[in-house]
This record gives structure tokens, C-alpha cells and sequence, in this order.
């Protein structure tokens, strides 16, 4: 599939890319940290130590910071995480993320990577503003799917979501699907 070119291909003898969900703001056409000065480009990004301190860490992700390009492994916790720090108002894009290079793990949580690249790009659950999905994915070569077809297609395993993910956005979908007055 073209589309995927920005992945990492598998070399022999290094661990295949974690695949991960994160959300970016939106800046015109650019996906960018929520958390961090930090805009994502299209193919491989490779993350620095933006660590307020004199000496930044000498390999990122470093210990005992947070410097790398995070990802969360539960589609619903990057939801609540959105809710949390009032960024629903600010219409956060979902995603999925490789991984790779050095990678930190934090158990359930996520993980935090020296590299990384986009996957693909995903409406809300609830509706989204289509056309900028549209350009966003056009500008970083990556699908700008529904959730929904995405699920249906069989899409979210092939890019690597976990059964767990996969399960939560099952879930989603047929909560947003059962509420009064929608249709799905």
C-alpha cells in the first residue's frame, strides 16, 4: 500500500516498531505535541531532550524524563487524557504512531521513542472536520480513516493495534452508536 511509506520497513535483527495512539493539535496543516513545542513532519521524526534544565538528556527517550515521542497503548485513556487537560474544545486529532529506535515502555500506559512516524489519522468517534482529516493526511502520506471503517476493514490490526485497542474501539463506537437521536 503506498500510503504506508512512512513506516519503518523491518531490519533483520531489530525489533519491529511499537505502534501506539496519541493525539496532535492542529496548527494550519501540521500536526503538533499537545504537551511540548514540537511539530511532527511527515515521515521519520526524530525527538530531542526539550527538558528546561542545562543539560538535556544525551539520548532520548532519557531516564528520569519525559523527553521522546509518547504514545499511549489504550485509545480510550488518549480520550480521557484529551477531557483531562481540556483539549476536546481544541479538536485533537487521533492517530496511530510507530515507534522506534530506542523506546522507553511505561507499562499499561504507553511508551515514549526516539523515532517516530505517523500512521494513520482517524475521525472522531462523535464527527470530525473531515477536509482538514483530508489535507492532514494528504500532507504526511498517511489513510484518514473512520474509526468505524477502520474496525469494519480490519485496518487497526494490520497497522498493529493491540486486541485491547481494537476491543476499545468496538466499545466506542457502539456507545456513540446507541446514544439518543444517533444512527450509526
Amino acid at each position: 500500500m503506498e500510503l504506508l511509506e512512512t513506516r519503518p520497513a523491518p531490519v533483520a535483527g531489530v525489533p519491529a516498531p511499537v505502534v501506539g495512539w496519541r493525539l496532535w493539535l492542529v496548527r494550519g496543516d501540521r500536526l503538533c505535541s499537545w504537551m511540548a513545542d514540537a511539530e511532527w513532519r511527515p515521515g521519520m521524526n526524530e525527538a530531542s531532550c526539550l527538558a528546561d534544565r542545562p543539560q538535556p538528556c544525551r539520548s532520548v527517550p532519557g531516564a528520569g524524563c519525559w523527553c521522546g515521542w509518547w504514545a499511549l497503548w489504550s485509545p480510550s485513556r488518549c480520550w480521557v487524557l484529551a477531557g483531562r487537560r481540556h483539549l476536546l474544545w481544541r479538536a485533537p486529532v487521533m492517530g496511530l504512531m510507530a515507534g522506534w529506535g530506542v523506546v522507553a515502555l511505561h507499562g499499561g500506559k504507553g511508551f515514549r521513542a526516539e523515532r517516530a512516524s505517523v500512521l494513520a489519522l482517524f475521525d472522531s468517534p462523535l464527527g470530525g472536520a473531515r477536509p482538514q482529516l483530508e489535507r492532514l493526511a494528504n500532507r504526511y502520506g498517511v489513510p484518514a480513516l473512520s474509526l468505524r471503517a477502520a474496525l469494519e476493514a480490519g485496518v487497526l490490526a494490520e497497522f498493529g493495534a493491540s486486541p485491547g485497542a481494537i476491543a476499545e474501539v468496538r466499545a466506542v463506537l457502539a456507545a456513540v452508536t446507541d446514544r439518543p437521536g444517533r444512527r450509526g
